[in-house]
């Protein structure tokens, strides 16, 4: 298990999230080529920010790997804030504290809400980042 599992985890469902947005939207991954869309069009990018791995038993099998999941939204600007506010709360539905996000045997827990930071203008768009705490468990 390494942090490239939560990734997947993290990334698969924001992929699941922004096929389900009417219309469809695009997805910015780290470290995968991407050209924006028209300033027309609203987009996405995922960001993964870890944290130090943690081992919290005697044996040191245990490994705790957490930190921060941003999704920057980037909606045309004179939109207004409600599709963004929108956005916040199915994104939040999608990243729920209340499940975690499974796969194989990998859980990944969201220990913190999505909460959207202030919104800032970005050459004809609007940027908006949306973030969460997440946190997995596992035993090497």
């Amino acid at each position: 298990m390494s942090k490239a599992i939560v990734r997947r985890v993290l990334e698969s469902t924001l992929g699941t999230w922004a096929a389900a947005q009417v219309p469809a939207m695009q997805v910015a991954y780290e470290g995968v080529p991407f050209t924006p869309p028209a300033l027309s069009v609203s987009y996405a990018r995922g960001f993964m920010l870890p944290a130090m791995t943690v081992s919290l038993d005697l044996a040191r099998s245990h490994r705790r790997y957490m930190g921060i999941w941003q999704v920057s939204l980037y909606i045309p600007e004179g939109q207004g804030l409600a599709v963004a506010q929108a956005a916040e709360a199915s994104l939040d539905a999608a990243y729920t504290v209340h499940a975690p996000l499974v796969n194989g045997t990998v859980l990944v827990y969201i220990t913190h809400p999505m909460s959207a930071a202030s919104a800032m203008p970005d050459d004809g768009r609007i940027h908006i980042p949306i973030s969460c705490r997440y946190e997995a468990h596992v035993i090497v």
